[in-house]
């Protein structure tokens, strides 16, 4: 239920009048009392389904929970069955997709060459400096160390023109 607040005066009337809505409380609790009657009539309606069911001698009608209803140990085990689907939704994706998407990452690849290649070598450069640490030869660090300061650098510049 939704009452009609008139926020224009007696002389707006010919020109602009403005409205908006107000829910009052009494509508609030309207509300409240109708999902409650459906709530009711949904669980009266389900239970003579069932008695139906249950005196043609079949089993009642399973029902799932809803999320609301479930325990934490099944909300848990919900989360992680959607999870699964979702992930073999993708799976079936990529298999049934798999040129195209091998093209899309070609040309990602043709198109990032640059960075692709900062990047593995500021990968390469940090292992190699804690290799390099491990076994004692420190020239060899520092040398990886300029070169490590010279990619990062370089890969500042991809990021200021991207």
């Amino acid at each position: 239920m939704k009452n009609y607040v008139c926020t224009g005066t007696a002389e707006d009337y010919y020109g602009t009048v403005t409205r908006s809505y107000a829910i009052s409380e009494t509508a609030i609790k309207c509300r409240e009392q109708q999902k409650e009657r459906d709530r009711r009539y949904r669980e009266r309606k389900r239970a003579k389904e069932d008695a139906e069911r249950k005196a043609m001698g079949l089993e009642p009608k399973a029902r799932r929970k809803t999320t609301a209803q479930m325990t934490e140990e099944e909300l848990e085990a919900h989360k992680e069955q959607m999870a699964q689907k979702s992930r073999e939704r993708v799976k079936r994706y990529q298999q049934e997709h798999k040129d195209e998407i091998r093209e899309r990452k070609a040309e990602y690849y043709q198109a990032n060459k640059r960075r692709y290649r900062v990047t593995d070598g500021i990968r390469r450069t940090k292992k190699n400096i804690e290799k390099y640490e491990a076994s004692g030869e420190f020239k060899k660090a520092e040398r990886a160390r300029k070169s490590l300061a010279k990619y990062e650098k370089e890969y500042e510049e991809i990021l200021k023109g991207a």
